[in-house]
């Protein structure tokens, strides 16, 4: 529940956020709708990174995934990822207009972050059996893709900067959409399985057998 509802806002704040990408390279550099867009979209950045931060977090401090949620439980896990989302928001809106030095370089700081209390998420997810073999299948794959936002993000301080390399930025559509369309996958074969009811064990939960015995 808590994973599907984190990257359900983070596909909509992005395909708002895109949707208005191409509304603002369609009017052209220059006019009110592009100079919006350089103003505004640290806010959908910062907000979506929050957003996962707070996510990795909540998932180190989940205790078990046998049982579900109980009321109070899952209405303060809602209301910290909305917080966090709000004040990433608030946070990106006033760092100001998109410039390559500071903001690819923050993005790539929040990026960091983001890897490191992932990969925390995933350890605690082996050790803890908090996650089944799907679900951490796919944010270890969110977790490669996070890695190479750090790489990317942190060469994009370079763009425009004559003598120095700067990857194209049409390279991080790629390899997200990649990366997106392979946990897209994982994902419709989780649904499928539950739909047949079929248990999905933990990383390490080895499946139950019948016990042989030599009396009976």
């Amino acid at each position: 529940m808590l994973t599907g509802l984190v990257f359900f806002l983070m596909g909509l704040s992005g395909a708002i956020q895109d949707l208005y990408a191409v509304w603002a390279f369609r009017s052209g550099p220059g006019t009110a709708v592009y100079e919006a867009y350089l103003r505004w979209s640290p806010a959908g950045n910062y907000s979506r990174a929050f957003l996962i931060i707070a996510f990795a977090i909540l998932l180190i401090l989940h205790r078990s995934s046998s049982g579900s949620a109980d009321r109070r439980t899952a209405v303060r896990m809602l209301s910290a990822i909305v917080i966090a989302s709000i004040v990433g928001g608030i946070v990106g809106a006033t760092t100001g207009p998109v410039i390559s030095a500071k903001h690819w370089s923050a993005a790539a700081v929040l990026d960091s972050i983001e890897l490191v209390l992932l990969l925390c998420a995933l350890l605690r997810g082996v050790t803890a059996s908090t996650m089944d073999r799907i679900l951490w299948s796919c944010l270890t794959i969110y977790s490669f893709h996070s890695v190479l936002n750090v790489i990317w993000f942190s060469a994009l301080v370079w763009l425009h900067i004559p003598g120095m390399w700067s990857p194209r930025p049409v390279e991080i559509a790629l390899y997200t959409a990649a990366t997106y369309l392979v946990v897209y996958g994982l994902v419709s074969y989780r649904l499928h399985l539950a739909r047949r009811g079929v248990h999905v064990p933990g990383l390490l939960e080895m499946p139950t057998r019948p016990v042989p015995s030599l009396i009976g």
